[in-house]
């Protein structure tokens, strides 16, 4: 029509024209910057494009590994072995911990998004950063999943993939191949009045499938709190050994209840946690007064709700060679206190 500029043909001249398609392959970094220089060369006002994601598939290959067990062992027992076998300081499981299982996958560094997969052809994954949501995901898949720290198993693998296929090839074309015998974490623990850092591993001569070591001495962290007293509740804990090294955590929703009840609960999964690790000597940290004079005798458990959960502690402790317990400030607790608040914020 007149006042237009056509970029093909004349003014008030109806002109057919063929389209032409271009297709190209971009780098997701570099897509923005294609669209836009696109835009700015096409002569339309509103050209049209379709942008479609590429995903390289080897047919042969994927991640991980499956395989059998030589025999059936429990949850709870491979999770041991898996934290001795990767020489990492510990290592946290997902399931019913006397679930028998055989069929494995391990799958090294981070395989969160490996749950759907694993669900249907083993019984128990083992791969490391894997989250709060994650774990439900494997639980409702009726996948175990056993979560061992990410640099330790990507350690493990990365020096028996170089020692047991790379070095051989390398030596026999006359290369010589020099591999760091350490690694560190990037990762540091806080802990009231102290920053540690996450100790760098070595390679340690021996069979590794020896069990875990034992920790003799534990501190424990505890704390547990209620939105609405009684509300939604959590509980968190942290595990360290006589040399402030973490060795669990738990953060953990626990339903409906107060206050009261969420710190004895605390209390509770902290001693059942050493118990499990066959910790003899636990001291107890604890932001709750009441449960600390309580659990010391100082003061008389009135609340009939209570009862039981003091009675279930005092058996437990007692079931120790040594057993104390201290009351600290909510803000030297800021660690179990961060567990809590996380498991409440995900509910």
């Amino acid at each position: 029509m007149p006042g237009s500029h056509p970029t093909v043909g004349e003014v008030s001249i109806p002109e057919r024209t063929p389209e032409v398609r271009w297709e190209t392959v971009v780098p997701a970094n570099s897509l923005a910057g294609a669209i836009r220089a696109f835009l700015g060369a096409h002569p339309y006002e509103e050209p049209a494009f379709d942008v479609y994601p590429t995903q390289d598939v080897l047919a042969r290959v994927g991640l991980g590994r499956v395989g059998m067990l030589s025999a059936p062992t429990t949850l709870r027992e491979l999770a041991a072995r898996s934290a001795a076998l990767f020489e990492a300081g510990m290592a946290k499981w997902s399931g019913d911990g006397e679930r028998s299982v055989r069929r494995v996958a391990v799958l090294p560094g981070s395989g969160r998004g490996m749950i759907e997969a694993a669900a249907g052809q083993c019984e128990v994954l083992i791969t490391g950063d894997l989250s709060y949501h994650v774990a439900e995901e494997a639980a409702e898949r009726g996948l175990c999943v056993i979560d061992v720290p990410h640099g330790d198993v990507e350690w493990w693998a990365f020096r028996r993939w170089v020692g047991e296929r790379l070095a051989p090839e390398l030596t026999a074309e006359g290369v010589e191949l020099l591999v760091s015998r350490d690694w560190r974490s990037p990762w540091s623990l806080a802990s009231p009045g102290r920053v540690l850092a996450v100790p760098s591993v070595s390679p340690r001569e021996g069979d590794m499938m020896n069990e875990a070591p034992r920790v003799k001495q534990a501190r424990v962290w505890i704390d547990g709190g209620s939105r609405g007293n009684p509300g939604p509740s959590a509980i968190g804990v942290v595990l360290e050994d006589g040399g402030g090294r973490v060795l669990e955590t738990l953060s953990q929703a626990i339903g409906v209840g107060t206050n009261n009840v969420a710190e004895y609960r605390a209390l509770l999964a902290g001693l059942e946690m050493a118990k499990r690790l066959e910790v003899r000597e636990v001291e107890v940290i604890s932001d709750s007064e009441l449960l600390v004079r309580q659990m010391r005798g100082e003061y008389r458990v009135k609340n009939e709700g209570l009862k039981p959960l003091h009675a279930e502690a005092r058996e437990l402790a007692a079931g120790l060679d040594s057993f104390s317990i201290r009351h600290v400030g909510r803000e030297q607790n800021s660690r179990a206190d961060a567990l809590v608040n996380e498991a409440l914020d995900e509910q």
